[in-house]
């Protein structure tokens, strides 16, 4: 099983060796390490190159597309663009949309506009998009929906999806995948979270080194072993099964961008 989201380009990895010689210790077999900017999708891509247990996926945050000019977005989405069309990258990570209180800046408007050139991206090529959605769920579906609606399919998977259950409910009819965090194991939204979705549309993070479960620890990709027990103890299977199951959503998500990936 992967850890599908993590940010290994992130200052606190100083030793990104020993992360992943402890993540296979573990029984995660990769990870998907996603860009957030112009200096982080090439580190990124630095570290998928010198890690064959790293795969690399570029994104704009939306915090980031929101502070960068109109010749800089254009210049980084056709950089992803060609890494995506050459086979470099295995998704669109982290793009999606932001609209926190606590934001100094909120461009609703470039936004969406910077998140709906990443989703039409991955209908063209087959990639799926992880997608950020704080304070604003609803209107990711709605965008996710009006793709659906225009005949185009979009893989999506919805990285730490903190919407309403009616609000899962629709992107479960929407198809989309959810990946938790190792926080699950002392979060009641996310054990509810998984309660609720089917285990054909659950994948697994890290989003290290964020939301781990203690803070005395840190959180790496090796903690998706344990995120993986506390999933299978709430949907009352074994861990192979879980794993199986885990395994098979994967294949579904990344199968054919793994295929032609070339690191």
């Amino acid at each position: 099983m992967l850890d599908i989201h993590a940010h290994l380009d992130w200052k606190d990895f100083t030793d990104v060796s020993g992360v992943l010689e402890r993540m296979r210790a573990a029984g995660v077999r990769g990870v998907i390490a996603a860009g957030i900017n112009p200096e982080s999708n090439r580190k990124v891509l630095d570290l998928a190159a010198s890690h064959p247990t790293v795969y690399a996926a570029l994104g704009l945050y939306p915090d980031e597309a929101q502070v960068m000019s109109d010749a800089e977005v254009d210049a980084e989405f056709r950089f992803i663009e060609a890494q995506a069309v050459a086979g470099k990258i295995v998704a669109l990570s982290e793009v999606g949309l932001d609209f926190s209180e606590e934001r100094s800046i909120i461009d609703v408007a470039r936004q969406e506009a910077v998140f709906g050139r990443f989703l039409s991206l991955g209908a063209v090529t087959g990639l799926p998009s992880i997608v950020h959605t704080r304070k604003a769920e609803a209107r990711v579906l709605e965008m996710i929906e009006g793709l659906v609606a225009e005949g185009r399919k979009a893989t999506v998977v919805l990285h730490c999806f903190c919407g309403k259950k009616a609000l899962v409910k629709k992107a479960m009819e929407l198809g989309c995948y959810f990946s938790v965090p190792a926080i699950i194991a002392r979060s009641e939204q996310f054990q509810a979270l998984v309660s609720m979705v089917s285990s054909r549309q659950l994948l697994l993070e890290s989003d290290a080194p964020f939301l781990g479960l203690d803070k005395r620890v840190p959180n790496e990709p090796s903690c998706v072993a344990g995120t993986l027990a506390v999933v299978a103890g709430i949907k009352g299977v074994t861990l192979g099964e879980m794993r199986r199951m885990i395994e098979m959503n994967e294949q579904a998500v990344l199968g054919m961008a793994m295929g032609r990936y070339q690191s």
